[in-house]
C-alpha cells in the first residue's frame, strides 16, 4: 500500500474486530497464517500488523503486532538485495513469471521500508521486549537492502544498558559473522564499531566515557568471531573434483558456494577486514583511559589471535602500546589485563616478527610483576567470572548436561587468570626476546614466583 494508506482488505478485517483486544490478537494469528501460506499474494495484509501496532486496543496487542510482523517477515527475506525496476525496466516486455517475481520482490522491499523504522522506534522505547525480534532480523537480513542501517541499529542495541538486550544482540551479531560467506557484512560491522568508538573518543576527549554510553564488552567479544580463514579453507577445497560421483547434499553445497567469492577476492576481503579490526583495536588501546577496563581483555585477545597478520610497522606501534598497557595495569593491580597484554606481546614476538628490532627488556620485569598479582586469582579456573557457568558453555540435551568445548575454551582464554598464567609461561619460553635473552637475575625472579604460585 502507499505510505500512510491501509489496503481495503486490511481495513475490512480490522473493522470486524472492533476494539476488542482478544479479537485483535486472534486476527494477528489468523493473518500470520494467511501470509505464511501465500506470501506472494497476501503481502498487503502486513497493514494489519502495522495498524494494530499503532492503534491496538491495549499495549500487549501493540507489542504482539510488531513481533508477529517480524516473525513472519524474517522467513520471507531473500539472501540478496532487491533492485527496484526503473522506467526503462518497466518498458521491457517480460514473461508473466518474471513480472510476478518482480512484483513480489518490490512488495517485500516496500514492507521492509515500513517495518525497519517501526522496529527501530520500538527498540528505543522497549528494548527488552523487541531485542529478540531485532536479533532474529539481523540473522537473516544482512545480505538484504539497508544492511548498514540494520547493523547500526543492532550495534547500538548491543551497547544497551540492559544486560539481557546486550547478550541477545551479541548472539545475533556473532551468528552473522560466523555465517558471512562474502565478508561484506563483517567488514560493515567492524567499520560501524570503529565509527562509534571514534565518535565517543571525540565527544569525551580528556575524560572517561560514562558507563551507560561506552562500548560494551559484549560488542567487543563479537569481533573475536570474525571469520578469518575462509580464504585458506576455500583454497584447500576443490569443488570441481569428481562432482559426477558425489551425493545430492554435496552438490547442493557446491551450488551454494558458487555465490561466494573466489579465493583471491576472499583473501583481499580478509586483509581489508583485518585492517579495519586492527584500526578499532589500536584506537581503543591508545584511548584505554576513556573506555572501561573490561574492553581491554577482548581487545588484547583479538590482537594476540590475529596479530601475526599485521605488517611490521603497525606491529611496532602495537608493541609500544602493549608495554604502556601492561605497565599501567600492573600499577593498578589489574592482573587480568596485565597477563592479557603480556600474552599478546609474547605471542606477537614469537612468530614471524622475531626479527623485529625493538626494546623487549620490559617483558621479563613485567612478567614477574604480573605473576605476583595473579596469586589471589588462582583459586578457580574461572576466577574473573561474575557468574558460573558462563553463557553458552553448557546446555541440557535429553536430560543430560553437554559442554560446548569451543565456547568453554573461548571463555577461559578471555577471562581465566590461571589459563592466562599458563599461556604466558608457554609464550615466554618460546619467545627469544623474552626470557631467551633475559639475565640470570630475571630468570631467577621468574622461578621464584613460579614456586610461590605452585
Amino acid at each position: 500500500s502507499a505510505k500512510g494508506e491501509v489496503t481495503p482488505q486490511a481495513v475490512e478485517l480490522l473493522e470486524k474486530t472492533g476494539q476488542d483486544a482478544g479479537r485483535q490478537q486472534q486476527l494477528l494469528a489468523s493473518v500470520a497464517e494467511t501470509i505464511s501460506a501465500n506470501p506472494e499474494g497476501e503481502m498487503a495484509l502486513f497493514d494489519v500488523f502495522f495498524e494494530l501496532h499503532h492503534k491496538g486496543r491495549d499495549h500487549r496487542t501493540q507489542q504482539l503486532a510488531l513481533l508477529s510482523a517480524v516473525a513472519i517477515f524474517k522467513d520471507l527475506v531473500p539472501g540478496y538485495r532487491i533492485r527496484e525496476p526503473s522506467k526503462k525496466d518497466l518498458e521491457v516486455r517480460l514473461t508473466k513469471e518474471v513480472q510476478q517475481l518482480q512484483r513480489s520482490e518490490v512488495a517485500i522491499l516496500q514492507t521492509y521500508r515500513r517495518l525497519l523504522p517501526m522496529l527501530e522506534a520500538a527498540m528505543k522505547k522497549e528494548p527488552t521486549v523487541y531485542a529478540g525480534a531485532l536479533a532474529a532480523l539481523v540473522r537473516v537480513a544482512c545480505d538484504f537492502n539497508y544492511r548498514q542501517r540494520l547493523l547500526s541499529t543492532a550495534i547500538k542495541a548491543t551497547n544497551s544498558s540492559f544486560q539481557a538486550v546486550r547478550r541477545t544482540m551479541a548472539d545475533g551479531l556473532r551468528e552473522v559473522l560466523e555465517t558471512d560467506q562474502r565478508l561484506d557484512a563483517s567488514k560493515e560491522l567492524v567499520i560501524t564499531i570503529g565509527r562509534i568508538a571514534q565518535a565517543m573518543a571525540g565527544k569525551y576527549r580528556g575524560s572517561t566515557i560514562p558507563e551507560d554510553t561506552r562500548l560494551s564488552n559484549e560488542l567487543l567479544k563479537v569481533l573475536l568471531h570474525i571469520p578469518i580463514g575462509k580464504a585458506e579453507k576455500a583454497e584447500l577445497t576443490t569443488f570441481q573434483d569428481n562432482l559426477q560421483n558425489v551425493d545430492e547434499d554435496t552438490l547442493k553445497g557446491v551450488a551454494e558456494s558458487s555465490i561466494s567469492q573466489g579465493v583471491d577476492k576472499l583473501k583481499k576481503s580478509e586483509a581489508e577486514l583485518l585492517y579495519e579490526v586492527f584500526v578499532v583495536y589500536l584506537r581503543i588501546l591508545r584511548q584505554r583511559h576513556l573506555h572501561g577496563k573490561d574492553l581491554m581483555s577482548s581487545v588484547l585477545t583479538g590482537l594476540a589471535r590475529w596479530g601475526q597478520h599485521v605488517n611490521l610497522e603497525l606491529l611496532l606501534e602495537i608493541i609500544n602500546e602493549l608495554r604502556k598497557t601492561v605497565e599501567e595495569s600492573i600499577g593498578q593491580a589489574n592482573e587480568l589485563v596485565a597477563l592479557q597484554g603480556l600474552n599478546c606481546a609474547l605471542t606477537l614476538l614469537s612468530g614471524p616478527s622475531q626479527a623485529l628490532v625493538t626494546d623487549a627488556t620490559w617483558l621479563a620485569h613485567s612478567m614477574t610483576g604480573a605473576l605476583s598479582l595473579a596469586l589471589p586469582s588462582l583459586y578457580s579456573a574461572y576466577s574473573e567470572s561474575a557468574e558460573w557457568p558462563p553463557p553458552h558453555c553448557f546446555h541440557l540435551k535429553e536430560r543430560r548436561l553437554h559442554v560446548s568445548e569451543n565456547e568453554l575454551a573461548f571463555c577461559l582464554d578471555t577471562e581465566s587468570v590461571p589459563v592466562l598464567v599458563l599461556k604466558c609461561l608457554q609464550a615466554a619460553l618460546s619467545c627469544p626476546q623474552a626470557f631467551g635473552k633475559a639475565s640470570d637475575a630475571a630468570i631467577a625472579g621468574l622461578v621464584e614466583h613460579l614456586f610461590l604460585l605452585a
